[in-house]
């Protein structure tokens, strides 16, 4: 009896353990880019993916973002883009309200999403010039 107390212990704690671990899985920190065009930019530790807006999708349906890309990047351009996109979410250029001529970013890390809608501003200037030159 004492041993089987012992395993249902045992199987009690590891199945807490695995709970436990599987909620505090870290993922690696996104970003998410949407310019004025809603051409998109989708950023991780190692890529940039272009996703530009089609003449279908164009309100006007005229508009045509270019071709699709993607580009491998390296840590350290990774972390250029992010102090950059970083530089976005503390500037002065937020706002709470998606108008004509506004962009969104979103960065998502550990489950954590945010997202803001920015307008022009030094900061989304540094962020898209940055973009475009992987791209193009």
């Amino acid at each position: 009896m004492q041993n089987l107390f012992k395993n249902r212990v045992f199987f009690l704690l590891a199945l807490c353990f695995g709970f436990v671990s599987c909620g505090v899985q870290k993922t690696e920190m996104t970003y998410s880019y949407s310019d004025q065009n809603n051409n998109r930019y989708q950023i991780t530790s190692t890529q940039v993916r272009y996703i530009p807006m089609t003449t279908s999708e164009s309100s006007s349906g005229h508009y045509h973002g270019g071709n699709k890309a993607t580009v491998s990047i390296t840590t350290e351009t990774f972390k250029k883009i992010s102090t950059l996109a970083e530089a976005v979410f503390a500037s002065d250029g937020v706002t709470t309200q998606r108008r004509m001529m506004t962009s969104v970013l979103s960065r998502q890390k550990d489950g954590i999403h945010n997202q803001v809608i920015v307008v022009l501003s030094e900061e989304r200037k540094q962020l898209e010039t940055a973009l475009r030159g992987l791209i193009h």
